[in-house]
């Protein structure tokens, strides 16, 4: 005699097979990643990894291992991901030293390398043109043929190499205007062509106190542009970079309004690279 089972004999089947399987793969034996290539990683994993990168750079100023090291991360655009991460954490108020050590990676991989060959490892040659790094596989003795290695393009304005650079007042200006927020500092950072910096530090002082910020949080207005609030009747000492002109005597000024009535202004400075 035949049986007749009906469909959900075999649904029944499937799911205890997919529940077995699921039971295999996450409990009893699920995979273990040993050895992972950098590529895959994902997230959070992706900007440790990164961050890891541009701290050994810090440290060692190894730019060649840096490369090689960026490479394997198998990023678009190298240094773009570089200076948005930097972002990320200056906007966050989080480690700013971790944001340094990402901003000064990608500062200094903008920088043109010498013609010869710098690289430590066999069989690799660095070379630098302005705005551009490229790493290239050269051949060896009995080696493969030569195979390009990926080429980082750098954003313009953002991120300029800045770390040590000194940076020369340009303009002091008076602001009053009273649409403006009473007594903000702003600071404009150019290089010497005039293009905007971002992530360049400015370290500001006053009798019993002092802060940093950076310039390229405000990148609607200028990837060079910064301000702090000023409070009235303290007199302010800005420095911009690792060693500029100093700019003194900062304070808020009383500005004229209709009526008789003053109101407190502010200040423009620009800085650029002499």
């Amino acid at each position: 005699m035949k049986e007749n089972r009906g469909p959900w004999y075999l649904l029944t089947g499937l799911l205890i097979g997919l529940g077995l399987g699921l039971l295999i793969s996450y409990v009893i034996s699920p995979a273990q990643y040993v050895d992972t290539a950098p590529e895959i990683l994902q997230g959070t994993y992706r900007d440790t990894y990164r961050l890891r990168i541009a701290e050994a750079y810090a440290a060692t100023g190894n730019r060649d291992r840096a490369i090689q090291r960026l490479a394997l991360l198998n990023d678009p655009d190298a240094i773009q991901a570089l200076e948005s991460q930097s972002q990320r954490l200056l906007a966050s108020e989080a480690k700013p030293g971790e944001a340094e050590a990402l901003a000064l990676l990608a500062a200094d991989l903008r920088k043109p390398l010498p013609p010869t060959p710098t690289s430590t490892l066999p069989g690799t040659l660095l070379v630098g043109t302005p705005g551009s790094v490229q790493a290239v596989q050269t051949a060896t003795p009995g080696g493969p043929t030569s195979t390009p290695a990926p080429t980082f393009t750098p954003r313009p304005t953002v991120f300029q190499p800045t770390i040590g650079v000194p940076f020369v007042l340009r303009d002091k200006l008076e602001v009053c205007d009273s649409a403006t927020q009473p007594g903000l500092l702003q600071v404009d950072v150019v290089d010497r062509n005039g293009k905007p910096l971002a992530g360049v530090r400015i370290d500001i002082t006053w009798s019993d106190g002092a802060d940093y910020f950076f310039t390229g949080l405000y990148p609607e207005i200028s990837p060079g542009y910064a301000d702090f609030q000023m409070t009235p009747g303290t007199v302010y000492r800005l420095k911009v970079g690792g060693g500029s002109e100093i700019a003194g005597d900062l304070q808020a000024p009383q500005c004229p309004a209709a009526g008789g009535q003053n109101y407190f202004g502010g200040w423009r400075l620009v800085f650029s690279e002499p």
